[in-house]
């Protein structure tokens, strides 16, 4: 079992968001690929940890990797390219809605595409008057940098 420290972090109402550029889309069928990638790159560059099997990945059939209802997305910088980052939101409850992998591969890092599929993602939550929440372990100072450049604050930490 994994026990680093993990903070969870909250977006204040009044925390203004940078416009962001480029596309942010549900994932479709044709991302499956990449997205199991992906997927698998998550959870060992950020989680440490063994990938769930994702023989029988589907697009937005994410029981693998939550238990909540969940939807990925993934961003395109320039309409009609490829992705360069992904995604994802789930239900926490009535009013929080959950950012979770959030991955930019290796060679889209350092371009502020992960800040921008942040800010989007809050963007969506807002536009359904919920609160955004996030969770980082707390030796992630790349992701704790960029979530508190856009003004998230933690709130508490628990180990796992």
């Amino acid at each position: 079992m994994n026990e680093r420290e993990k903070n969870t972090y909250f977006l204040p109402d009044d925390v203004l968001l940078p416009d962001t550029t480029g596309v942010l889309r549900p994932a479709n069928v044709d991302d499956n690929p990449l997205l199991t990638e992906w997927i698998h790159a998550f959870y060992i560059e950020t989680l440490a940890a063994k990938p769930p099997n994702l023989g029988n990945f589907k697009h937005n059939d994410v029981t693998a990797v939550t238990e909540r209802t969940a939807v990925l997305y993934v961003w395109h910088p320039v309409p009609d390219k490829p992705p360069a980052a992904m995604g994802m939101l789930s239900t926490v409850d009535d009013g929080t809605e959950k950012l979770n992998l959030i991955f930019v591969p290796k060679e889209n890092r350092r371009k502020g595409y992960g800040r921008t599929v942040v800010a989007a993602l809050c963007g969506m939550v807002r536009s359904r008057d919920k609160r955004p929440v996030l969770n980082a372990y707390a030796d992630n100072t790349a992701a704790i940098r960029l979530y508190e450049g856009l003004g998230f604050t933690s709130k508490h930490s628990a180990r796992g």
